[in-house]
């Protein structure tokens, strides 16, 4: 039998699966694609997917009994630090002779402190596909180290850390296509799909990846580490991947899952053209930027066009301060976010904006710029949705090292970062953030969601109108409230969220 190879997929943390009956709309496209890579260089992988599976921790642990067995794969997000973990304690315990190897988002950017942990052999920075066929080949010619496999950092007997730099990127137009034969289809097929498409409460939803990365280097965001790269898939790649997903699964709606699908114009055009060529009739939803809204790229022309195709596009715009937005290197002005939204106004597009607050770089008044252009924009056009959250420390750029400058404490272990995660939410607290008022960060995020909720019915706009008087007296005098603010927060804001008279936080 082939060597054998088990990849995890880690959910969002052990209470994940606590008050959840279904998954929501999701794939882990990247361990499948480590998978498919893996059976081209002729070993045996199994994936086991905590986002699908309740039970992937005992699954796991029948599997791992197995003779031929090389080596673990975990792949987690800094929400899932406490599966990563209890999943490696369990391996140890029972195959102490076993490798594991931890990739993903958290590996990517911390991969010292996941070695130095214990809990993994290994981590893997940025793609996986090239350095987990290396791995195999090493742990399969019976070597004990990983030297010289880029993008591989480990330990060695002496605790001294190896860590080769990476020399290539993955080319995503020649690796293996991805081989869906690693799941179930029907785990992933039959989603509620209704906050996309009014009324798909359970509908035919498949994810797919037409690139990696993001053209942009925004201070926030981890395409601004040294471990992304932006690569788009030719056309005729792409074409084929909708079409191989369309005979395989026939889906009502794709997840174009991509950081910004519409980044590459030509390419947008030419999918646009096969769309109508080939009669196809699903609907997708994705991202885009606000400055591709004009004349020359998204117009009325092409929206007319995506109207009844494209159901939801997302659109981050951060902050309704231009200042922090220049500072956050987001290449996008006030009058552009309220052109795109303005000329969507006129066709049946859902258009979800998000925003930040409580970072580093904003000051009160631009908080207070930020729920007045969220309520300028409701105004423009009642298709817009906002989610408006709290800043998190995401490591790799500018903003990140500012925040340590201004006091942020970076846990520096795997156990520190789990002990550090906001309760329910499996990030970074961003209530401990020391210039943070966690009363005020609160009270934004409440009357953020309200304007959301507000054209459901007359309670919910009682609810905002509350909430904004509120935030009206708080300009006015622009001076701390700390007693009626924390009545606002501990009080009506929970019996508000309770009732479901604004949206969740």
């Amino acid at each position: 039998m082939s060597p054998q190879v088990i990849l995890l997929n880690t959910p969002h943390g052990l209470g994940y699966w606590h008050n959840r009956s279904e998954p929501g709309i999701g794939m882990p496209i990247g361990l499948l694609s480590i998978a498919s890579n893996l059976k081209k260089a002729g070993f045996v992988a199994e994936l086991i997917d905590g986002q699908v599976d309740p039970g992937y921790l005992d699954l796991l642990a029948q599997k791992i009994m197995a003779p031929d067995l090389l080596w673990v794969g975990i792949s987690s997000m800094t929400s899932g630090l406490d599966v990563a973990k209890a999943a490696s304690v369990l391996i140890r315990n029972k195959r102490p002779d076993i490798k594991i190897v931890w990739g993903g988002f958290h590996a990517t950017l911390f991969p010292e402190s996941v070695v130095k942990s214990g809990y993994a052999d290994a981590a893997v920075v940025g793609d996986g596909e090239i350095p987990a066929v290396s791995i195999s080949q090493k742990f399969s010619q019976g070597a004990n180290d990983l030297k010289e496999i880029p993008q591989v950092i480990f330990m060695d007997d002496q605790k001294v850390i190896h860590s080769t730099e990476q020399t290539e990127f993955m080319d995503v137009n020649t690796t293996p296509r991805i081989d869906y034969s690693f799941i179930d289809p029907d785990k992933y097929l039959y989603r509620d799909a209704s906050e996309f498409v009014p009324g798909m409460t359970l509908g035919k939803v498949w994810v797919v990846n037409t690139g990696r990365g993001c053209p942009y280097k925004c201070t926030f965001c981890i395409n601004n580490h040294s471990s992304q790269k932006w690569r788009s898939k030719d056309t005729e790649v792409m074409i084929d991947e909708f079409q191989e997903i369309i005979d395989k699964f026939d889906p009502e709606v794709i997840h174009i899952q991509d950081d910004l699908f519409f980044a590459n114009k030509q390419r947008f055009r030419a999918f646009c053209d096969e769309y109508d060529k080939r009669a196809w009739k699903f609907k997708f939803f994705t991202l885009a930027f606000a400055n591709y809204f004009n004349d020359g790229f998204i117009n009325r022309e092409a929206l007319k066009w995506l109207e009844g195709k494209a159901v939801w596009l997302g659109i981050g715009v951060e902050s309704g301060s231009e200042r922090v937005r220049k500072n956050l290197k987001k290449p996008v002005t006030n009058a552009q976010v309220v052109s795109a939204v303005t000329m969507l106004k006129d066709f049946n597009i859902k258009i979800g904006l998000a925003f930040m607050t409580g970072l580093p770089i904003e000051s009160r008044e631009d908080r207070f710029e930020t729920l007045r252009f969220i309520d300028q924009l409701d105004k423009i056009n009642p298709n817009c949705t906002f989610a408006l959250q709290a800043w998190r420390p995401i490591p790799g750029g500018e903003l990140y090292e500012l925040a340590k400058e201004c006091g942020f404490d970076e846990p520096k272990t795997i156990d520190e970062w789990i002990k550090a995660l906001a309760p329910g939410q499996g990030y970074y607290d961003p209530m401990k953030l020391p210039w943070n008022n966690p009363n005020e960060i609160m009270f934004l995020l409440a009357l953020s969601a309200s304007i959301g909720s507000k054209h459901r019915n007359l309670l919910r706009k009682f609810t905002y109108i509350v909430l904004r008087s509120f935030f009206a007296l708080r300009e006015a005098i622009n001076i701390n409230l700390p007693f009626f603010e924390g009545a606002v927060v501990r009080m009506a804001i929970p019996i508000a969220r309770y009732l479901g008279l604004i949206s969740k936080i």
